[in-house]
């Protein structure tokens, strides 16, 4: 495709630009690469990396009342603008505006277009169009933008080989490296003194050495926001390691723990809090013009920040990068009032919400092999609540409204690379490490499906009396210790203890079905010095506030202490729900055990499923 082709395509006068009357400067590269749209399309996305690789100085970006407000010198030359919102179409068009208050231009508008020729060959369009303020102006534009062509083939030849890399199975998306920074004393004293506490905590020394480096080779654009599932992925190394090793380093002063409150919508972050007490009920997106129930499930991530103390990262960005901050969202169209327009979408099977921007409502679409090829989305409502679609949908968009309004289509599945309350409350250390830490007394923050489990020594009456309160006391001491030990062994936590009870959690129903077989094998060898009853059930649960610090509370919670009361010295009692699952129903096979159901006595016959012990 030449110039004047592309121009057809993506006309000036979609902006109400008279090429005739304006300067208008433009340049349209043509690259064939040897990946498939696919593969580039994360890169092409991550426009602030690519502008940090081409060498181009850093912007600032303040938001002011949900609008984007950027400024940056180049060349000693003062530029500031107003971001328009981006457009984007994954994995083929990317397109972004900027209007000028300050600067060589008034308007610049930058637009990647991937066509697929093959498989893995993609022919990249990258177009630039400046409308120059002066004569000046235009050619110091021309004379700049000559020199940015080769910046590209560079860039994008390193993005091609890190793809081909990753093909191998290393991990795709390079950051960037910066030469060695020297540490000052008190630094260096603070990650010797990590070091020092990872390995009394076991850290793996390779891991130890993958965190230091990165803290001190990694560029302020990867280093601001460390999030410890992407940095384990990135890392080669196991989730888990990589946050134990981060919350050591918070309890020595290395990193600092963040509680990010992330808009549901565009999942950006709207707040970072230092602190559980801190966190509020509700949260605001401006830019989505919506407020939203803080404390659900996916409204807050955890994430770690390299402390001052040791290194001073900036925020920086080089571009605002829309598509590669919300890479759930594969559609994001604005159309003039009255305007409609039709495109092709492609969509991997799933589900998919469609909505209006700074409208709470939505529809589903379902992205199928049978479903329609042709779909027609309408701005005032008047679309069905769900379709079914076939990929490569026909859309057509059709703005009815009298301003402006932006189509977005995201995919519903959640991030599986974020970590939330849910999984950090899980982490022994984290409780150990941060023991003060609480949520307000007023709030309840929901933490997803979670297995609870209790156990209740059998006989305890009898214990006491033969033991005195004394030589009780120790023996309970030592029976929650072992039991801490295989629930942790078992990726749970205890969650607090009751008498000679423990209430314990887990983030799946098999890891917690094989703690209590473990448990329950523990406790009933020959020599084991007390006799247990286990009960297990899967559900929603909140956190809260109690006397004890953080605890459960909920429906699940209630229902899986009740179940106590059917079982018996070694038994586990259990909901018929976790015999759904394939993996549970294998380990019970493996093991020999048939459960059997349990006729409930009149006191449980509210429990709304059956009810199993083995």
């Amino acid at each position: 495709m030449n110039l004047k082709a592309f121009l057809e395509k993506y006309p000036w006068s979609d902006w109400s630009i008279d090429v005739a009357s304006h300067r208008i400067v433009e340049n349209l590269w043509v690259f064939e690469l040897p990946v498939s749209r696919e593969e580039l399309w994360p890169y092409i996305a991550d426009t602030s990396r690519t502008n940090s690789l081409l060498g181009l100085p850093e912007m600032k970006f303040e938001e002011k009342e949900g609008r984007l407000f950027g400024s940056t010198s180049y060349a000693g030359i003062f530029h500031e603008w107003e971001e328009v919102p981006w457009q984007w179409r994954m994995p083929e068009e990317l397109i972004s505006v900027r209007l000028y208050s300050k600067g060589l231009g008034s308007m610049v508008r930058g637009i990647f277009l991937l066509e697929r020729l093959e498989e893995q060959k993609t022919r990249v369009h990258i177009y630039f169009g400046w409308v120059a303020n002066s004569l000046f102006g235009a050619t110091f534009l021309k004379i700049g933008m000559s020199r940015t062509r080769k910046g590209f083939e560079r860039v994008l030849n390193q993005y091609v080989a890190e793809i081909q890399k990753a093909r191998t199975g290393s991990t795709a998306i390079t950051t960037i490296e910066r030469p060695a920074l020297e540490l000052q004393d008190k630094a260096r004293s603070i990650v010797d003194s990590t070091r020092a506490e990872w390995a009394k905590a076991g850290i793996p020394s390779d891991i130890q050495d993958k965190l230091v480096h990165i803290i001190t080779h990694w560029d302020d654009v990867d280093l601001y926001r460390i999030r410890p599932i992407a940095l384990a992925h990135q890392l080669g190394a196991e989730p888990k390691a990589i946050l134990r090793a981060l919350l050591h380093g918070c309890h020595t002063g290395l990193f600092n723990l963040t509680w990010d409150v992330i808009c549901p919508h565009c999942r950006g972050v709207r707040e970072e809090k230092g602190s559980l007490l801190k966190l509020d009920a509700r949260g605001s997106c401006d830019v989505c013009q919506i407020d939203f129930d803080a404390t659900g499930e996916q409204s807050i991530e955890i994430t770690f920040h390299v402390n001052a103390s040791v290194r001073n990262v900036k925020k920086q960005f080089f571009c605002s990068a829309e598509p590669a901050r919300k890479p759930h969202i594969v559609l994001q169209d604005r159309l003039a009032p009255g305007q409609s327009r039709s495109l092709n979408l492609e969509l991997d099977p799933g589900r998919y919400r469609a909505r209006i921007q700074g409208n709470q409502n939505f529809f589903w679409l379902e992205a199928t092999p049978s479903g329609a090829n042709e779909f027609q989305w309408r701005s005032d409502g008047k679309t069905a609540e769900a379709a079914a679609v076939h990929s490569p949908v026909r859309m057509e968009l059709v703005n009815t409204a009298e301003k402006a309004q932006t189509f977005v289509v995201d995919l519903s599945k959640a991030d599986n690379e974020v970590l939330r309350p849910g999984d950090l409350f899980l982490v022994p250390e984290y409780k150990e490490l941060f023991p003060d830490e609480r949520l307000p007394d007023d709030l309840k923050i929901d933490i997803g499906v979670q297995t609870i489990l209790f156990t209740d020594i059998v006989g305890s009456s009898k214990m006491y009396n033969e033991l005195g309160d004394t030589g009780a006391f120790r023996r309970v001491r030592d029976h929650f210790a072992k039991i801490g030990d295989l629930v942790s062994k078992n990726s749970g936590n205890v969650i607090k203890t009751v008498g000679d009870a423990v209430f314990a959690a887990f983030g799946n129903s098999l890891d917690g079905f094989k703690a209590a077989l473990a448990l329950r094998e523990r406790f009933s060898e020959s020599d084991a010095p007390v006799a247990i009853r286990l009960s297990l059930h899967t559900g929603p649960c909140l956190a809260v506030n109690l006397d004890t610090g953080i605890d459960y509370f909920g429906n699940t919670v209630n229902l899986a202490a009740k179940l106590q009361a059917v079982a018996g010295a070694s038994e586990i009692a259990f909901t018929g729900s976790a015999l759904e699952s394939a993996l549970i129903r294998d380990e019970l096979r493996h093991r020999g055990i048939k459960p059997m159901r349990v006729d409930l006595p009149e006191a449980l016959r509210w429990v709304p499923e059956e009810v199993y012990r083995c």
